[in-house]
């Protein structure tokens, strides 16, 4: 439990710092539904030939090019120099001459000197969680997604939004080829060829979003802000807002009574609470930039046609997420030592924020001084 009171610490000095100009008025955690497809993918795979075709395959580059000939120099029947022929012209390694002998290719060449591999289309079947809210494949294990029953069981809170199920023209192929690539470790996320057909769908949640709900002085209206692992969800809060402005009630019952508002009040804060918000900004601003980096890295990554500029892009992708991670783990530990040092209570008023909080503590005032 004190673990998760300080992962909602940490959430809503977060949230506080991106609306300045909002009452923070509730955090708690929610359930998103997440599709989790089961896709039919063409994609490219290495082959080894089979032995009659490697040897036929270097008879060729010999110039040995009649089906006798090579027949009578392997000690093979017909048959199996027609099947390992045959097996070649499917791949293009050869091709037939008007003698019915056969020739080498460019690419049959290739494949003689990495040793008989070539690269073969095949069918396969991977797992990809399909967000409804944002309609992207996102970046989470299928494994951690929960069952409704799981759900029900725990008591969790789910988002009350109708998600429609899934088509094929709603995937993007770049989404499902970077998914698949970070999560089986393939070498470049080009090698799925085309999304062939989803095989299957299942409805399912994923459990580690914290809603934060803020209210706005100006309109009165709500906004809720997404967070996952502490980090801010842009697209999720934008789709969520949608949903609330379309009048659907995302907060639970037991969350709408006064014993359970977590309401923060602002008090001063001593030198050393001034001390460590004013770090936790200054972090907070580096990780947005590092953030703003990685992304721009990773368009160009996908864009660039030079291999020598994606393997230098691929390594400046790679050292900027360790520095972002390097700088995400100092600021969880500025939070977490002004969470314990003020018990969540005390943080830094900001200059914009000295008008709204001026109107809070008039609004509750229980005495008047003149």
């Amino acid at each position: 439990m004190t673990a998760l009171n300080n992962e909602y610490d940490t959430v809503r000095s977060r949230a506080k710092r991106r609306f300045p100009d909002h009452k923070l008025d509730v955090v708690f955690p929610v359930c998103l539904p997440v599709y989790e497809l089961r896709l039919r993918v063409i994609e490219m795979a290495e082959h080894d030939l089979s032995t009659s075709a490697r040897f036929i395959l270097q008879l060729s580059n010999l110039d040995v090019a009649q089906p006798a000939e090579i027949s009578r120099l392997l000690g093979l029947p017909n048959n199996y120099v027609t099947s390992a022929a045959a097996e070649l012209l499917n791949d293009g390694l050869v091709v037939q001459r008007p003698d019915s002998g056969i020739e080498i290719t460019d690419k049959g060449r290739e494949v003689l000197n990495s040793g008989g591999r070539s690269l073969r289309p095949r069918n396969r079947h991977p797992r990809v969680p399909y967000d409804y809210l944002t309609r992207k494949v996102v970046d989470i294990d299928t494994a951690r997604l929960l069952d409704r029953e799981v759900v029900r069981k725990d008591g969790l809170f789910i988002v009350p939004a109708k998600p429609r199920r899934p088509r094929l023209s709603n995937l993007r192929i770049d989404e499902v080829k970077n998914y698949d690539r970070v999560r089986t470790g393939q070498r470049t996320p080009t090698e799925i060829l085309e999304i062939a057909d989803i095989k299957n769908i299942w409805l399912r949640y994923r459990d580690d979003v914290v809603l934060a709900k803020l209210d706005d002085p100006r309109s009165g209206k709500p906004t809720f802000a997404a967070y996952g692992a502490h980090r801010y969800l842009e697209e999720e809060s934008a789709a969520i807002q949608r949903l609330v402005d379309s009048g659907v009630d995302l907060v639970p019952e037991e969350f709408k009574t006064d014993s359970y508002a977590r309401r923060m009040s602002s008090v001063s804060a001593s030198p050393k609470e001034a001390s460590l918000i004013s770090d936790i900004d200054e972090i907070h601003g580096e990780v947005v930039e590092k953030d703003l980096a990685v992304a721009e890295a990773k368009a160009d990554h996908g864009t660039t046609q030079s291999a020598q500029e994606r393997a230098n892009l691929a390594k400046r992708i790679k050292d900027l997420e360790t520095q972002k991670l390097n700088l995400e783990n100092r600021l969880a530990k500025h939070e977490n030592e002004l969470n314990e040092l003020t018990s969540g209570q005390t943080r830094l008023i900001k200059t914009e924020e000295h008008r709204s909080v001026l109107i809070q503590a008039i609004d509750k005032a229980s005495s008047e001084l003149t």
